[in-house]
């Protein structure tokens, strides 16, 4: 019995020595119970411009003068319901218009010896004066604007209508070719309606379309 007893004291001397001994408290730091809520700061210290304990503006800053909106000037010109189409027809005096026109017959051949008797013209179906009458050519400044953006199928039709065109024109006349496929291209100046020029530009423009 006093052996068992002996040993068993043996065990927890064993045990006490293990266990490491507690942290000494540092000498100088304050007690826990001494701390309070933003004891070492100061009102500006975490980077605020202003006090925590002022108040916000009650509204936004004036906006300067120079970033002002400008003044929109006098209100414009209201016209009432019905009335604002009339703002936008373009009037335009003129004391000349010419009017060249072509007479053919029920077989689409050029009728001749047409005089100024036999013509009328009118504008909205009121009958105006001539003035000048001729049937002299005025040499023609054509510009041809050839959409290659097209379909395969109306491309077809415009490459073949292409080398006739050059004939449609007289020897005086002059003629500028442009393209327009994602934007225009000039493909040639004005030049002689007859010129081989015109006619190996026209040649050129033939494209399958897409």
């Amino acid at each position: 019995m006093a052996l068992g007893q002996q040993n068993q004291k043996t065990v927890e001397e064993a045990a006490a020595q293990q266990i490491p001994d507690a942290p000494r408290p540092q000498v100088g730091l304050p007690a826990l119970n001494t701390l309070k809520p933003g004891m070492g700061t100061s009102p500006t210290s975490n980077g605020d411009q202003q006090p925590a304990d002022q108040a916000p503006p009650s509204s936004l800053p004036s906006t300067p003068a120079a970033q002002q909106k400008p003044d929109d000037g006098p209100p414009p010109d209201l016209p009432s319901a019905g009335q604002g189409v009339d703002a936008f027809k373009l009037r335009v005096q003129s004391n000349f218009v010419e009017v060249p026109f072509t007479v053919k017959d029920s077989k689409q051949r050029p009728v001749p010896g047409i005089t100024w008797r036999e013509v009328r013209i009118y504008e909205n179906n009121l009958p105006q004066k001539i003035s000048l009458f001729t049937v002299d050519p005025f040499p023609l400044s054509v510009a041809i604007v050839v959409d290659q953006s097209l379909t395969f199928d109306n491309m077809t039709k415009v490459n073949s209508s292409l080398s006739a065109l050059q004939g449609s024109f007289a020897p005086y006349d002059e003629v500028a070719v442009f393209t327009y496929n994602n934007g225009p291209q000039k493909r040639t100046e004005f030049t002689a309606s007859q010129s081989a020029r015109l006619n190996f530009t026209l040649e050129t423009l033939k494209t399958t379309g897409r």
